[in-house]
């Protein structure tokens, strides 16, 4: 984006008609508002029936796959994105918690990837939990729980919005911060767009104004990342 400056208003976002690949970005950030997605957590300690320290390894290891894999950041987001939608409405045993989040990869990879997850790696980064067999029945039923809707907005399309309009090179540290947030349930308290908008900004020099709780969300987002940090977990 030309611009002289590196202060935007949510407004200006909104109202911006500068074009890419045929569209606005104004246009686009509000088909994106449209479809954003936002799922509630069901209390403090628990999704569904998996405790949220549980959760915190699952996506852990769900991380550290689609890396390994050299999967893109909308999968990653994408199968958290399923994980969290799937046991807020379905009761998931923890022996079968492996099964479904390598199903939710699974699935993420054949809607944001050329190629799909191979089946085969998946069983070998699962020690051989993830039966091929396994993964394609529970993945008809993640599909039915979801009524196969996959058509919605997530964090990384927001990013992916923000670096382009201020053209930011900053993939990876925005990747980096995502994975760091997505493996912290807390990250379901905050819409995508505003993730996304604290995520960017705390890995460049752009200061966003007229998003209310921005300074909240990027404290979340500083936490989650030294957390990551901290541990040497990443």
């Amino acid at each position: 984006m030309s611009i002289n400056t590196r202060t935007i208003t949510k407004r200006q976002i909104e109202c911006s008609t500068e074009r890419v690949d045929g569209i606005s970005y104004g246009e686009l950030y509000e088909t994106y508002k449209s479809k954003e997605l936002r799922i509630k957590v069901q209390s403090d300690t628990k999704m569904s029936n998996i405790t949220l320290n549980k959760r915190f390894k699952a996506v852990e290891w769900m991380c550290e796959v689609c890396h390994d894999q050299n999967l893109n950041c909308e999968t990653i987001v994408l199968s958290c994105s399923l994980l969290d939608r799937y046991t807020s409405r379905k009761k998931v045993e923890s022996t079968q918690l492996q099964l479904v989040v390598g199903t939710c990869m699974y699935v993420a990879s054949k809607y944001s990837e050329e190629c799909g997850l191979d089946l085969q790696e998946l069983k070998k980064a699962s020690a051989n939990v993830c039966q091929p067999s396994s993964v394609v029945a529970i993945e008809r039923e993640v599909l039915r729980t979801l009524d196969y809707s996959m058509s919605y907005t997530h964090i990384a399309h927001f990013v992916d919005l923000f670096c382009s309009f201020f053209d930011l090179k900053i993939e990876t540290e925005c990747l980096f911060s995502t994975c760091c947030c997505l493996r912290n349930a807390g990250y379901l308290n905050y819409k995508p767009s505003l993730l996304a908008v604290a995520i960017v900004s705390s890995n460049s020099d752009i200061q966003f104004g007229g998003w209310s709780r921005l300074g909240e969300c990027k404290e979340f987002v500083t936490s989650c990342v030294n957390k990551v940090l901290e541990s040497k977990q990443f």
